[in-house]
């Protein structure tokens, strides 16, 4: 693992070799300019999959902060807010029919970890994520029966330290995403169909209130962001920090985006719309089983800008970055595309000073390679480093 500086290039002490290790699942930076990592343990014994988690924290010289590393229960989501890591856990039972149960932990800077109180759940096709304040949330789905979705009921849990919030579970009648989070921690979600219309938003406050700047049914798909088996909810609402949510629709292999403002109305100049498909990550090869792939995720950046992946125009060209402003029309200097036939972009950050972070996946001979972007808010490329080469 390695940290990079303003200039592409590694910083004084990294990397940082890590042991004993199956995988490192999350990577999160601290108000303090430390790191927190979250990696899973080799399986033990007889064991097929990792049983247990291992946290890390490192100052930005690389060096190990006391009180760490330690091991915790693997978690379903985690957040940095502030200095503190939080993490939510779904301990396993062993028993997909049996009620589960969740809690929250917080491991502050010194390695101290406080342990929240247990909450029994009904489990099924569960969501969870971790909002800004360090609140977990919890959805699941019931009432499947047609094909429509008609009779889907969505029930969503919030939980702290002290286990279940008041006012919690909520109740929304439909087919509601998983989680989106403004700055102040407010819960975002479009309840609709991942693949037909119409589709809207609901917001909730921290005590389990509907507020009344959702919007009302729109013609538009909220398209799911995993193309495999499953994938029956929507896809989340891409939310700025003031409240401004988008709605991404990828039906037919196009590409629309319906702009809300933070009362739930249209944004003027709204919808974008490209014949050119979002961006979609990893490889299935040929006979592959099970395989499936998750697809890019927009973010809004500095001056309510909004970034977006796209897929390859051609088979002779590689994918893009576009960035829509606030207007709903495409900011001068961009798309910024890749050259190279079938080369992607997988993922990408928005840089707080302005600008964005983009990981450029590129074929190679053997294999392929990987190289991070610095790009500048007028599409100048300030740096690129390449991370892998086979």
């Amino acid at each position: 693992m390695t940290l990079l500086g303003a200039d592409g290039l590694p910083r004084s002490g990294w990397p940082v070799e890590l042991h004993d290790v199956d995988s490192c699942r999350s990577l999160r930076g601290a108000a303090d300019g430390s790191i927190r990592l979250l990696c899973l343990l080799l399986p033990v014994g007889e064991a097929m999959d990792p049983v247990a988690a291992r946290a890390y924290a490192f100052d930005p010289m690389g060096r190990m902060m006391a009180g760490w590393p330690l091991e915790t229960e693997i978690p379903v989501a985690d957040r940095m807010v502030g200095d503190d890591l939080w993490l939510m856990v779904e301990p396993p039972n062993g028993d997909e029919s049996a009620p589960a149960s969740i809690h929250m932990v917080r491991i502050r800077a010194d390695g101290t970890l406080d342990q929240g109180v247990a909450t029994t759940v009904d489990s099924g096709d569960d969501a969870f994520a971790i909002g800004p304040d360090g609140v977990g949330y919890h959805a699941r789905h019931y009432g499947w029966s047609r094909s429509d979705l008609a009779d889907v009921t969505s029930e969503v849990a919030a939980f702290d330290l002290t286990g279940m919030r008041s006012g919690w579970p909520a109740t929304i009648k439909g087919n509601a995403s998983t989680f989106a989070f403004d700055a102040s921690g407010l819960v975002y979600l479009v309840v609709g169909s991942p693949s037909t219309r119409p589709a809207r938003t609901v917001v909730l406050d921290k005590n389990g209130r509907v507020l009344p700047n959702g919007s009302a049914a729109m013609p538009v798909t909220s398209s799911a962001t995993w193309d495999g088996a499953g994938g029956e909810v929507p896809g989340p609402p891409i939310v700025a920090d003031d409240g401004r949510a988008y709605i991404v629709d990828t039906q037919g292999g196009h590409t629309r985006v319906v702009g809300l403002s933070p009362g739930g109305d249209p944004l003027t100049g709204w919808p974008y719309t490209s014949s050119i498909g979002m961006g979609w990550t990893g490889f299935c090869g040929e006979g592959d089983t099970g395989c499936g792939h998750v697809r890019t995720m927009p973010a809004v950046g500095k001056g309510g800008f909004l970034y977006l992946v796209r897929a390859p125009s051609s088979r002779s060209t590689g994918g893009s970055l576009v960035v829509i402003g606030p207007d709903g029309k495409v900011r001068s200097g961009w798309p910024v595309g890749l050259k190279r036939a079938g080369s992607m972009f997988w993922s990408l950050t928005v840089d707080p000073r302005g600008g964005v972070w983009a990981l450029a996946i590129e074929p190679e001979r053997k294999g392929a390679s990987a190289t991070i972007l610095s790009i500048a808010e007028d599409s100048t490329i300030r740096w690129g480093t390449t991370i892998l080469q086979p």
